[in-house]
């Protein structure tokens, strides 16, 4: 499966997709001033990230078995984190079209 890293990269027609929702955490340890002096400087903090990752393919048996994998890792979440996803028949890209009308 190819990973969509832009709008070019998405099949114009019929194709499999997965979603996968991300979830991480960055710590940001708080500067000098704020450890030495609670109430000043920047106190640490940790900020949350949520993305998406964007898998197509044309071929269903390619699909079928990404699916297969992402289960099994889920299976064995007691070992890893996993993220969960969501599974997509797509039937086409929409087609847009601006019509200006002047008066």
């Amino acid at each position: 499966m190819k990973v969509v890293n832009g709008p070019a990269d998405v099949p114009e027609g019929h194709h499999f997709a997965i979603i996968v929702f991300k979830t991480q955490s960055v710590h940001i340890p708080g500067d000098e001033r704020s450890r030495t002096n609670p109430g000043h400087g920047y106190p640490a903090s940790t900020e949350t990230f949520h993305t998406t990752e964007y898998s197509v393919t044309s071929n269903r048996d390619e699909w079928m078995n990404e699916i297969r994998r992402l289960e099994k890792d889920k299976s064995m979440s007691g070992y890893r984190s996993t993220y969960p996803y969501v599974a997509l028949e797509v039937t086409a890209k929409a087609s847009i079209q601006i019509e200006v009308v002047i008066k």
